[in-house]
């Protein structure tokens, strides 16, 4: 028969298997090395890009690559064209405050496939539809 443990220990005895101590692993890649990607509006919280940005700045990244979720053809809004030079100065402030880089502007390929003007929902290649998006570009370029 096999003795597993010599020693009786009861429910109330203080530590019955000693001082175990767990040191948790050190993260292989800390979050300020990875960056995050921020939403111009987080569909779940209704936040805009300021509080989207600090949240993110909030949890440790130091890159940020903002993504464009609003469609160029919305009526409420939105994209890069949408916002003014409060928000882009409040922006400007908040990473230079807190060494954060803005890695990127990411555009979405709901309405913005490409720059060579085929519109998708007519099948035809239109030179107002490649001109729409080129501005797109530039305003986003202009954001960053």
């Amino acid at each position: 028969m096999v003795e597993f443990r010599t020693d009786y220990y009861s429910a109330m005895d203080r530590s019955p298997y000693g001082n175990a101590q767990v040191n948790p692993p050190e993260p292989i890649v800390p979050i300020k090395d990875i960056g995050m990607t921020v939403p111009e509006r987080d569909p779940r919280t209704g936040a805009h890009i300021i509080q989207t940005t600090t949240s993110a700045i909030r949890s440790g990244a130091a890159n940020i690559q903002i993504v464009m979720t609003t469609p160029s053809n919305s009526a409420i809004g939105g994209r890069a064209k949408a916002y003014g030079r409060d928000v882009r100065q409040a922006l400007r402030e908040l990473t230079e405050v807190n060494n954060v880089e803005i890695e990127g502007v990411e555009m979405p390929t709901s309405s913005i496939s490409n720059l060579s003007g085929f519109d998708p929902q007519s099948g035809r290649i239109s030179e107002e539809k490649r001109y729409d998006d080129l501005n797109e570009v530039r305003e986003a370029i202009r954001f960053a």
